[in-house]
């Protein structure tokens, strides 16, 4: 700061009505933002002020405004099919369909019939994410060797779920997998 010239103006302390804020259900902006919107006189910016709609309220005029792209084409079900009659085919086919890349199979691994009666890119997507991504590729490798060498536990929490817990070691110790049954068909979860 130069000789003579006098320290900037410090704002004034803010009263405690300027930190109340608006409860999370109100769409409405806090008084303490109109008042600072006000003061850099952008008169102009609170009645264009909207904010997101909060806590699950609905806001009528984007209500309407979806995604109207086309829908996921469909892919045909896979030539060979996992074995889901019980939990240890159902891990044993989910590590063929990985080593055959076989993205149908994979897809149909957590998709229901009953929920999903035709898979789409969609599930493929979804199954190459979970099951083909350069990044899982090393820990499916390391399951399937620790299910070949039997350091597995099944463990049932009710009777139509499952979890195996596969000791993998290393700095991922266990990889669980989660089943439940549904109908006469074993399904993996998450």
């Amino acid at each position: 700061m130069a000789c003579g010239q006098e320290p900037p103006a410090e704002p004034p302390p803010l009263a405690p009505a300027a930190l109340e804020v608006a409860p999370l259900t109100s769409s409405a902006p806090a008084p303490l933002v109109l008042q600072r919107v006000a003061e850099l006189e952008f008169a102009s910016l609170e009645a264009d002020l909207q904010l997101e709609p909060v806590l699950g309220q609905s806001d009528p005029a984007r209500d309407g405004a979806r995604y109207q792209g086309p829908a996921p084409a469909e892919i045909p079900e896979s030539e060979r099919p996992v074995d889901q009659s019980d939990p240890a085919r159902l891990v044993a086919g989910a590590l063929d369909a990985i080593a055959r890349q076989d993205l149908a199979a994979l897809a149909r691994l957590s998709r229901t019939p009953g929920e999903r009666p035709r898979l789409t890119e969609d599930d493929a997507a979804d199954a190459r994410r979970r099951y083909l991504a350069p990044a899982m590729a090393p820990t499916w490798s390391r399951v399937a060797a620790a299910l070949e060498a039997g350091r597995y536990e099944v463990v049932a929490s009710e009777p139509a779920q499952v979890v195996v817990v596969v000791q993998v070691g290393g700095a991922l110790g266990t990889y669980r997998i989660s089943l439940r049954k549904d109908g006469d068909s074993w399904f993996m979860v998450g």
